[in-house]
C-alpha cells in the first residue's frame, strides 16, 4: 500500500494487472481502467504544502476505496496519478463511475485555499494490446 493515500501502490497494480489482463483475453469479459490525476500536485510543483498535500492524498484515498467495488483494485501510480483496474467493466460503465468520482472531488471541500483540480481519463482494455499499452493509453 502507499503510505499517504493508503491506496495500493504501483507494484501490487502493476501485478493484478497482469493477471487481469490475461483472464480479461482468455474469458472475453471486459476490463477498463479509470485515471484520476491531481493537477500541479508533482513533487517539484511547489503550489501545495506538504502538509496540504499529506492530508489531500489521505482524504483523496478515503474518497477512492468508498467510491469503488470490492472487486476494483485503486492505486496511487505516481506522485500526482492514481489508475482504478475495474474488471468486468466496459467503457460505458467506467465512464459513469468517472462522472461520480469527479462529482463527489468537485463537491469536497480539500480543507485548503488553493483549489485543487483533478484530470481524469477512462480507458477499455484492447485485448490485442499489451499491459504497457492499455498504461500508456490510460496515462495519455
Amino acid at each position: 500500500h502507499d503510505h499517504e493515500s493508503k491506496l495500493f501502490n504501483k507494484n501490487y497494480f502493476m501485478s493484478e494487472l497482469k493477471i487481469t489482463c490475461s483472464r480479461s483475453a482468455r474469458h472475453n469479459y471486459p476490463l477498463s481502467i479509470l485515471r484520476v490525476s491531481i493537477n500541479d500536485f508533482e513533487k517539484e510543483n511547489r503550489t501545495y504544502s506538504k502538509r496540504v498535500k499529506r492530508n489531500t492524498l489521505k482524504v483523496f484515498g478515503i474518497l477512492m476505496h468508498s467510491l469503488v467495488r470490492d472487486g476494483d483494485i485503486p492505486c496511487r501510480y505516481d506522485e500526482n496519478h492514481f489508475l482504478i483496474l475495474l474488471p468486468f467493466t466496459e467503457e460505458e460503465n467506467a465512464l459513469l463511475l468517472e462522472d461520480r468520482i469527479e462529482q463527489t472531488l468537485e463537491k469536497d471541500k480539500w480543507m485548503t485555499s488553493q483549489q485543487i483540480t483533478f484530470e481524469f481519463n477512462t480507458t477499455e482494455f484492447d485485448k490485442k494490446e499489451s499491459e504497457e499499452a492499455l498504461i500508456l493509453r490510460t496515462l495519455a
